[in-house]
């Protein structure tokens, strides 16, 4: 699963290279929130120093749609919650032709994302499900 948080730059680590059929190859991610069913597409400069073991990517997420830069892995992602993602391996040709959809394109990695907020989940942090009823006067049992 990949976990994003808003309004920050995010690494993630997935196994594609293992499913990858061309080279050179590039990646074109997909995320499809599964409450709207909306989707967005978007390439992000491979960083791995080691791609026969992981492949590393940056994706920022912003709350500004001028901001958003598909190109570059800066995405316009506001609604919180869970995602399908489906990473499609693409050739220069691909690239060149790709305009945000893509339909032919063979996929090597589905999986799940979830987007939470740009502070995270913070168990500890009063209002987060804090438990407050601890009495001590409790018996285990003693059979």
């Amino acid at each position: 699963m990949i976990h994003l948080n808003r309004e920050t730059i995010n690494t993630i680590y997935v196994t594609l290279t293992e499913k990858t059929t061309i080279d050179p190859v590039s990646y074109i991610f997909k995320f499809t929130n599964e409450n709207t069913d909306k989707s967005i597409e978007f390439l992000s400069a491979e960083l791995s120093t080691n791609i026969t073991r992981y492949n590393q990517f940056n994706v920022t997420t912003t709350d500004v749609l001028v901001n958003q830069d598909v190109n570059n892995g800066i995405i316009y992602l506001t609604e919180e919650g869970q995602y399908s993602y489906t990473i499609f391996e693409a050739d220069a040709d691909d690239i060149a032709a790709w305009t945000g959809t893509t339909t032919t394109l063979n996929i090597v990695e589905i999986g799940k994302m979830f987007l939470s907020s740009s502070t995270g989940w913070n168990p500890g942090k009063e209002g987060n499900d804090t438990y407050t009823n601890n009495t001590t006067d409790k018996v285990a049992y003693q059979g």
